[in-house]
């Protein structure tokens, strides 16, 4: 599936190879891939469990690819023009809702102490071996293996780090700063949305557990994540590697996707205005949660019923707020593009000038990469690259 949405038609690979010259395959056909995708995820929804016991937390699960082989058909709806699909996007996602909830404490989708909880359809489970982040875990001779460390460098990666000179606490040992916040995210946030604090720091946030103060300085938008690293804990050791599960399809995803097959599908708004109110309702009571207090008349209102294009409106804006940081975004863009629903070059601000002027059609596709294309002469570059 990620080979499909960056290079569209990348070799099918469906036996294992037995000579070099028989892994020197074509390109595969136009939705060849799509078909490839949707046979395995059949078989696995079919022979997996619904769940596992505890001593197999973690592993796929056949709700699990319920959810993807319903997002596959939604994309595959939009990428090949297929309208057919969003019905059968709406067959699978309707096996996982219900089955799943929203958790009312937002940020426990990110933290490392509540993994695996009531709204995480799949995550990756992030483990280590011993102390080295940069080698892997089978890294040595047979007796000094496990030296290395598996699990991920979110953490460091986008901690902040400095700005002309004015640096976090710790900075560049605590966090490399390598994410900065464009202003538009900053200002897609409704008044007093809770999920705000969870997903980027603003200035005058508390940042660390000892009390340390976020400034604006420290970035180039005056705005770093805080998902998955609120609040920011300096210790540990090393200090770049965390063991927090990354978080692939939340139920809130399932929702949202399920209430953009009921619209695009169906031209069903009130189902999915209703779909899109659940992960707005809970954001709105997750302020009782954060604060102690409800959210003040008026905060997040519930979207409206009204006509495709409206609701359409809404489930994007959700979507961007819900999920940010959670590596959905240009995909989305990407797919409603090539569905006619936006005009990338002209409907989207990636906040930076070069970007904007930069993007063009053949970044629908990423392009196969030269390294590749030199060990396999059969291969076809993407157009225009």
């Amino acid at each position: 599936f990620m080979l499909a949405r960056s290079y569209g038609t990348p070799p099918v690979v469906n036996e294992l190879f037995t000579s070099l010259e028989d892994a020197r395959m074509s390109n595969s056909a136009p939705g060849e891939i799509w078909e490839a995708i949707i046979s395995d995820l059949n078989f696995a929804k079919t022979n997996l469990p619904a769940q596992w016991d505890t001593d197999n937390t973690g592993r796929a699960t056949s709700m699990a690819s319920y959810a993807l082989l319903g997002k596959v058909y939604l994309y595959r709806a939009q990428w090949m023009g297929n309208a057919a699909d969003y019905g059968n996007a709406l067959t699978e996602f309707s096996n996982v809702i219900g089955n799943f909830s929203l958790v009312s404490d937002f940020g426990d989708n990110f933290r490392a102490t509540t993994e695996n909880n009531a709204e995480s359809v799949f995550e990756i489970q992030m483990t280590r071996g011993d102390f080295n982040p940069w080698l892997a875990v089978d890294f040595g001779l047979n007796e000094n293996q496990n030296i290395g460390a598996a699990g991920t460098g979110r953490k460091i990666v986008t901690g902040a780090s400095c700005h002309n000179g004015v640096c976090a606490p710790g900075a560049n040992s605590h966090g490399y700063g390598q994410m900065h916040i464009t202003l538009g995210l900053q200002n897609e946030f409704e008044p007093n949305d809770p999920r705000r604090v969870q997903t980027i720091y603003l200035d005058g946030d508390q940042y660390t557990e000892a009390g340390d103060i976020y400034s604006s300085d420290w970035s180039i938008t005056g705005s770093t994540p805080s998902k998955y690293i609120n609040p920011f804990v300096p210790e540990g050791f090393p200090n770049n590697w965390d063991g927090n599960n990354e978080r692939i399809i939340r139920y809130s995803d399932v929702l949202l996707m399920a209430a953009e097959a009921e619209l695009l599908g169906n031209n069903n708004v009130q189902q999915a205005a209703d779909y899109i109110n659940m992960v707005r309702d809970r954001a709105r009571d997750y302020h009782q949660v954060l604060y102690g207090v409800p959210a003040p008349a008026g905060t997040l209102p519930p979207v409206a019923a009204g006509t495709v294009d409206e609701v359409f409106d809404a489930l994007m804006h959700e979507r961007r707020i819900e999920l940010a940081l959670e590596v959905h975004r240009y995909d989305d863009l990407v797919r409603w593009h090539r569905a006619g629903l936006i005009n990338i070059a002209t409907d989207i601000d990636f906040g930076n000038s070069i970007a904007n002027s930069n993007w063009d059609d053949r970044h629908l596709l990423k392009p196969i990469p030269q390294s590749e294309i030199d060990l396999n002469p059969n291969l076809q570059q993407n157009p225009e690259y």
